[in-house]
């Protein structure tokens, strides 16, 4: 016998009236999770049985039938409510309580996912004027363009403010955090916007954040009006900072070849990092899969860099936090809109005399995109909602929620494609436009795999 069943603890009752009469001494040995399933099939009675479920923000529930005082243990998402209990037991085990339990008040860290009045009107007022004045369509004609977006947009932009979104009201920005910006963004990943808005908004961002006064005072309005287009060289490459100067590459930089202000990670001199603001020596303009997003190589042969304010390790940090969000929230966007495609499609493709949708293969696809969409939406925004109160562990919902939306997206899109048949892999139809801005977003700022460390070191970080 295991050493663990003879330290457990013994339960003695008197035999129950119209049972068999028998003595109900069992032995209850709560050792683990994993042991518990064991442990409960071994009871005769259920009113030998006492389990507590603990379940998220700590709220317990209990069967009524008490039975001496056991320790309580976490069964980890086994939902605390009666179908759940009585699978989990089985029938023989069960029996319902005899009134119904009072809900548990809800505590402080409860999270609310329904978007208020106010993000609610920016959702809709997005959509519409996206679907209006630049919807997909737009998307397919700046490919051929050489900056990749039009100034009259840009500027219908700017005056609804949605540059000055999340920069701070002193400088002329709107004051809003990462819930609202994430509202936009999957507006815009809904028509695979084109244009210089993410990476002007990540830098601006990233200057209000560790930017001394006199640079926040000199490029912040100019961001929030839409006279200034910014960018952020991350990533790829490597570029050292030595006396002031810098010296490196950085390679795939979204908007590199327009960007008037680039905000660089460099590494400092005692091999720590920080951000500058630094022109670059030659921007070279590469071509990618996704033609909607420009992108450009920049080397620095000694260029002169002024550094960002304090700017640290940190300040890069909270840079990567950003721009992982954000590239999260919009390929919740384009994952949502290709699934509303594609269920489009089926219901309106017939075949065999009858829609394509009504075929179990079709309809098993369509509800696993519908699952990764719905999961991106949890994950995206209870990242954007623990971000916006800067919570500890903002940094490991963002990381989980960004290397969920690289795989996500990319199957929504590829199931897409496969719904839509020989007619989705056609350049007419707009389904590879959604394919290739998902394979995108799947590598910038970290694929899953760099995500997933990431969540890993923060976890060990925690223990």
């Amino acid at each position: 016998m295991d050493q663990r069943d003879v330290d457990a603890p013994v339960v003695r009752r008197p035999p129950v009236p119209g049972h068999d009469g028998a003595s109900h001494a069992e032995e209850l040995s709560f050792l683990e999770p994993d042991h518990a399933v064991v442990r409960l099939g071994q009871l005769r009675h259920p009113d030998d049985l006492r389990v507590r479920f603990r379940v998220l923000r700590g709220v317990e529930h209990e069967l009524p039938h008490v039975l001496g005082s056991y320790p309580a243990y976490d069964l980890g998402s086994l939902a605390a409510d009666h179908r759940s209990l009585r699978s989990f037991v089985g029938p023989t085990l069960y029996s319902a309580p005899r009134e119904p339990q009072k809900p548990a008040r809800p505590k402080e860290t409860d999270v609310d996912f329904d978007l208020n009045d106010e993000q609610r009107d920016l959702r809709d007022a997005a959509r519409r004027y996206l679907e209006r004045e630049a919807p997909i369509g737009y998307a397919r004609a700046m490919m051929d363009d050489e900056r990749g977006y039009r100034d009259e947009v840009w500027k219908q932009m700017a005056e609804q403010g949605w540059l000055a979104l999340p920069l701070p009201a002193e400088h002329d920005g709107l004051g809003m955090g990462p819930i609202a910006l994430s509202i936009l963004l999957a507006e815009m990943g809904r028509v695979v916007a084109p244009g210089p808005y993410l990476s002007t908004v990540l830098a601006g961002m990233a200057i209000a954040d560790a930017g001394s006064d006199d640079q926040k005072r000199a490029l912040l309005p100019r961001i929030a009006s839409g006279d200034l287009v910014a960018t952020v060289a991350a990533g790829l490459g490597d570029v050292e900072e030595l006396g002031g100067h810098l010296r490196g590459e950085r390679l795939f930089v979204a908007d590199g070849a327009i960007a008037e202000t680039i905000v660089v990670v460099a590494h400092t001199s005692d091999e720590e990092s920080a951000l500058y603001i630094c022109e670059p020596s030659a921007r070279t303009p590469v071509a990618t899969m996704d033609q909607t997003r420009r992108l450009a190589h920049l080397r620095f042969d000694g260029a002169p860099a002024e550094r960002l304010g304090s700017s640290d390790l940190s300040s890069v940090h909270r840079l990567l936090d950003r721009a992982s969000l954000a590239i999260a929230a919009e390929s919740l966007g384009g994952a949502e809109r290709v699934t509303e495609m594609a269920v489009e499609y089926a219901k309106a493709r017939t075949q065999f005399g009858r829609p394509i949708g009504s075929f179990q293969a079709v309809k098993h696809r369509a509800a696993d995109m519908l699952v990764d969409v719905e999961s991106l939406r949890s994950a995206v925004y209870y990242a954007a909602w623990a971000a916006e109160r800067a919570l500890p562990d903002s940094s490991l919902a963002i990381s989980m929620a960004k290397a969920f939306a690289a795989d996500a997206y990319r199957r929504v899109a590829q199931s897409g494609i496969q719904i839509h048949g020989g007619i989705g892999f056609t350049w007419e139809h707009d389904m590879h436009l959604y394919f290739k801005r998902a394979k995108a977003n799947e590598v910038a700022f970290g694929d899953a795999t760099f995500h997933r460390e990431r969540v890993a070191r923060l976890l060990r970080a925690r223990a």
